[in-house]
């Protein structure tokens, strides 16, 4: 990763080289057909370390990681 603080097109070097390291980490995840449940896992484990007061919160996180769960066990993506 660079720390170079040139300006293109609005994003730093530095900007641009996580932007990169996201995607190619995102594609290797398609790529696996394990994407909807490494983010189900992710959500999970948010959803986990929030403090019970914010119930609403974690119930929306909740849903959203077992949605993902049935898209994982169900889908496939597909590039346009």
């Amino acid at each position: 990763m660079t720390d170079t603080r040139l300006v293109a097109s609005g994003l730093c070097l530095r900007d641009i080289d996580e932007e990169r390291e996201r995607i190619d980490n995102l594609l290797n995840h398609i790529e696996a057909d394990d994407y909807f449940g490494s983010l189900a896992t992710i959500i999970d484990l948010i959803r986990q370390e929030m403090k019970k007061t914010n119930q609403e919160l974690r119930e929306t996180l909740h849903n959203l990681k077992d949605d993902l769960l049935y898209l994982q066990e169900r889908y496939k993506i597909v590039k346009k």
